[in-house]
């Protein structure tokens, strides 16, 4: 795959702090008054640099890729296999795909993963800032556990740390097996692509970028179907955040890859990270995350809040209807236990009621109310009210469903940046058997300061759904 956008964007040394238009690119736009955020306020991860590594023990380069592997010595035995895996994925990403090559360190460092991690932390990436001129840019060091987590069971409650590690379960599965060592390699060298684009961004949008990337050629298994059922127990947490799920990124950038992009594999997401990078000033300890990805998405919608919300709410409806081939989530359909979960059922017989979300959405979580329709009687009419805080903004549709799932309509509701309630009224046909309400929180602090994954911790804001019977 040429990436013809990705490259051309590389080539813009002092981009303008103002985010670009993906499609666009660096053309004349309108001017945008300056926003004043509070010097306080966190604008990317840490720059202190990696300390130089000592060797651990067995070390393994390649004679084709710039690539090493690392292993204490009870990981030895594991070093030629990842060195093969780590191979294979320089070349499925770099050369095959076209993507740009991670960085070496300022001192002619190869990329390194290192076998030295007791935990069940199956990745840590940890960056090593480059020096020079230009945009930030910054090589990575891997380092790969000696045992992995393996598929947590569904509805399990596992905590992820900060950062771009993932915790999977309580059991262990040593780090044997090719389709192990192909999953973190692959990781490796896409977090490599990422930290050469963009390191300011955060470390769960990197982990999301090489998520999609492994997605999209790789062949996902029972960890990533484990990452696919613990964003949707979490599917009311931040879309994008220091501390989101990196899946939740991975599935956003995978949807605005198939619904806007040309089908190059990996192209749009990798231009969203080129487009997002800047320099940070000399002297400070962190890194200039402005503008970040999310604000490269928002400008390439024409920089509109009517387009966003309406892309957040497609993505949403999309989220719900995982598991099915079509539609833009079709390439990932492999992982439908990331669908969104309904957090309440509705029977017919119980209406009205009015029941709150069980818990408040943070920007970009989303959340499901179902109505179970059964056999409708004729001419059957429903209310529904739904109602949220101030001055949260939301954004809500209302799918017909029938007896096998299919969407036979949508019931889209307008999107108004200051409106906190919204009145619907519902024709049901014979054929609908469910409707499903869907809705999710744009986040943002106002209309002028929309919303920044650094400015963590987020607030939550909290929904009502009111359903009545009109007419049966």
């Amino acid at each position: 795959m040429a990436l013809g956008l990705g490259a051309l964007v590389l080539a813009w040394p002092n981009a303008s702090a103002s985010a670009q238009n993906l499609f666009l690119g660096p053309v004349a736009r309108h001017k945008k008054p300056k926003i004043v955020l509070d010097p306080r306020l966190p604008t990317g991860p840490s720059r202190l640099e990696l300390r130089e590594l000592s060797p651990l023990g067995r070390r393994l380069c390649s004679a084709r890729r710039p690539v090493c592997v690392e292993a204490i010595p009870t990981l030895e035995s594991e070093a030629p296999r990842a060195l093969l895996a780590l191979e294979t994925a320089w070349t499925r990403l770099v050369l095959a795909a076209g993507l740009p090559a991670p960085l070496r360190g300022d001192q002619g460092q190869p990329l390194v993963l290192s076998l030295d991690s007791p935990t069940l932390e199956p990745l840590t990436v940890t960056e090593r800032l480059r020096l020079g001129p230009g945009i930030d840019r910054a090589a990575v060091v891997c380092h790969a556990g000696s045992t992995l987590g393996t598929p947590s069971r569904r509805g399990a409650r596992t905590s992820l740390p900060g950062g771009s590690t993932e915790r999977l379960g309580r059991n262990s599965l040593a780090v044997t097996g090719p389709a192990v060592l192909d999953r973190l390699a692959s990781l490796c060298v896409a977090e490599g692509i990422a930290a050469r684009l963009d390191p300011a961004e955060t470390p769960s949008t990197r982990r999301g970028y090489a998520l999609s990337l492994w997605w999209a050629m790789g062949e996902p298994g029972g960890d990533d179907l484990a990452l696919m059922a613990r964003s949707a127990d979490y599917s009311e947490q931040a879309g994008e955040g220091r501390s989101t799920e990196a899946a939740r990124w991975a599935l956003w950038v995978e949807h605005f890859d198939r619904s806007r992009g040309a089908g190059e594999l990996g192209s749009l997401p990798t231009a969203l990270l080129a487009l997002s990078g800047q320099r940070s000033p000399a002297g400070v300890t962190t890194f200039q995350n402005e503008p970040d990805s999310l604000d490269i998405l928002r400008e390439t919608l024409e920089d509109s809040r009517a387009e966003f919300a309406a892309f957040a709410l497609e993505h949403a409806v999309a989220r719900a209807q995982l598991g099915k081939e079509a539609g833009p989530l079709g390439r990932v359909a492999w992982g439908k236990w990331g669908a969104l979960p309904r957090r309440w059922t509705l029977p017919l017989s119980s209406l009205p009621r009015r029941v709150a979300i069980p818990q408040p959405l943070d920007p970009l979580g989303a959340t499901a109310v179902a109505v179970s329709i059964g056999v409708p009687p004729p001419q059957l009419e429903l209310a529904v009210q739904i109602a949220w805080e101030s001055p949260a903004r939301f954004t809500w549709t209302i799918l017909k469903l029938d007896a096998q799932q299919q969407e036979l309509g949508r019931l889209d509701i307008a999107y108004e940046d200051r409106q906190t309630q919204v009145e619907r009224r519902v024709v049901v046909t014979s054929e609908v058997r469910e409707l499903l309400i869907v809705g999710t929180h744009l986040g943002g602090v106002d209309l002028s300061h929309p919303l920044d994954p650094d400015h963590a911790p987020f607030e939550p804001h909290g929904a009502t759904v009111y359903v009545a019977k009109l007419h049966e």
